[in-house]
């Protein structure tokens, strides 16, 4: 026969089963309303939402002593502070205090045991009786109010809301998996905690930073500087999205790989692409990016399977055709390129087919973009230019679709194929001595440029 104390847990848990459906829509209920009362807040960035597990509740019942003080399980689990646990997430350390202030405007209907309640919603009651940030048992600060969702009188299941930055979201996994729940540590208690506490300095000061470069995105007014503001910028989250998932590929293949090339482009990718269809602040999507990338330490990362193409992908033009049928053919056989579409697919989530028609178009219109430069820069008509332009980037797509080397699509590589083009445009003056090109002399030129730097890398 089993001690009462597990009776005692497994009737809490039974109790809990037979109310999950007003939990589970108590935790959409909060979610949403948390969410909704931020959405014109650009320092917010979401909220999630989770109802504690199983093997939770009864770790802390037991962890606790809950059998001995409450009467009975029903009352145990009535009384767990953190049975749905809503958090709230922003960019940066400073925009918790004004997420918590948000709050308190919202919550202004005092009630008698120091829980305040919204006019917004009259279910929701927030105890803001005490002083915010508080300090845990680790010894440092977070914003977590207990709260209850109330419906019908007396009947109502609690949660915890935290407010919790990038920065703090990645720091409380870390205490979380490291500390809290692994008691083995204890032996080296001190050492640890001592670790943890750089830790902590280092995630700190990286905040700091992080706000740094978005205030100066944000400020920048000289095109000329914002544009080396974003280079800089994007120097920095393609080190970020490299040193994070060359960590996913060595977990998921067991090797290293040179993924240096792959991040530049997916990032330089991502970026283009929301600048043409989304249209959102470079600095805000800055944010959203970092937050999907935080979002990766507990994903699971498919590397190395293969690519279904469910329907048949059209394209824009002939050019992007060109491009994107040869690089469908390597999708499925090239590493880098699947190491690449993998990426990209774990952090834009959309449809396969379409992200290859965005990427192709994406290359296609980097090219076109590098020969239109070069080209403008000549005194002739603009139907020549036109023409020019057109014939100049069958080439460099010609080039790059002989060995679909991503080395040859990174920013830096486009800016020396724009270079090759002006040298090769150097005594273009008049119209008739278009007719005197010849394209060949171009394709060799890029040949022995980056075969030659290739060989040189490798030696």
């Amino acid at each position: 026969m089993k001690l009462e104390i597990f009776q005692f847990l497994e009737k809490s848990i039974e109790h809990m089963d037979n109310n999950i459906e007003f939990i589970t829509t108590s935790s959409d209920a909060l979610k949403k309303f948390f969410n909704d009362i931020f959405l014109n807040c650009d320092f917010f960035i979401n909220t999630t939402a989770r109802i504690k597990s199983e093997d939770s509740i009864r770790e802390k019942l037991l962890r606790n002593n809950y059998y001995y003080k409450y009467p009975n399980h029903k009352v145990a689990i009535e009384n767990l502070p953190d049975l749905i646990g809503i958090r709230v997430e922003c960019r940066f350390i400073d925009d918790e205090q004004k997420i918590y202030d948000e709050i308190s405007k919202n919550f202004t209907i005092q009630l008698e045991d120091g829980y305040f309640r919204s006019e917004l919603n009259s279910n929701i009651e927030l105890n803001l009786s005490e002083k915010q940030p508080t300090f845990q048992k680790n010894g440092f600060e977070i914003y977590k109010i207990d709260g209850r969702y109330v419906v019908e009188g007396d009947y109502f299941v609690n949660f915890e809301l935290q407010i919790k930055s990038l920065v703090n979201i990645f720091w409380g996994e870390i205490d979380h998996r490291v500390l809290y729940k692994n008691f083995n540590y204890m032996i080296t208690e001190d050492f640890i905690r001592s670790i943890m506490f750089s830790i902590k300095a280092n995630l700190s000061m990286i905040d700091n930073q992080l706000q740094s470069v978005y205030n100066h995105l944000k400020n920048v007014e000289d095109k000329s500087n914002y544009d080396s503001s974003k280079i800089q910028l994007k120097t920095i989250v393609s080190k970020m999205l490299h040193d994070l998932y060359s960590v996913k590929i060595k977990e998921s293949t067991g090797f290293v790989v040179d993924f240096k090339d792959c991040a530049d482009i997916i990032v330089d990718y991502i970026f283009s692409k929301n600048k043409y269809y989304n249209s959102m602040k470079y600095e805000d999507y800055f944010v959203k990016f970092l937050n999907r990338l935080n979002g990766a330490n507990s994903r699971t990362i498919i590397i190395g399977e293969t690519f279904e193409i469910v329907n048949t992908i059209e394209f824009k033009n002939d050019l992007c055709e060109k491009f994107g049928l040869g690089l469908l053919d390597l999708v499925n056989k090239d590493f880098k390129w699947n190491l690449i579409f993998s990426v990209i697919r774990d952090i834009e989530e959309n449809d396969f087919s379409e992200e290859f028609v965005l990427f192709s178009e994406f290359i296609v219109y980097a090219v076109v973009k590098r020969v239109k430069r070069a080209v403008d820069d000549l005194t002739i008509s603009n139907e020549d230019k036109s023409k020019l332009k057109w014939d100049i980037s069958y080439v460099i797509m010609e080039f790059i679709c002989n060995s679909y080397s991503p080395n040859l699509i990174t920013f830096k590589s486009m800016k020396e194929i724009e270079n090759k083009i002006r040298y090769f445009l150097k005594n273009v003056d008049q119209p008739e001595e278009i007719l005197a090109l010849n394209y060949e002399d171009l394709y060799n030129s890029l040949e022995n440029n980056f075969v030659k730097k290739e060989v040189d890398d490798f030696e």
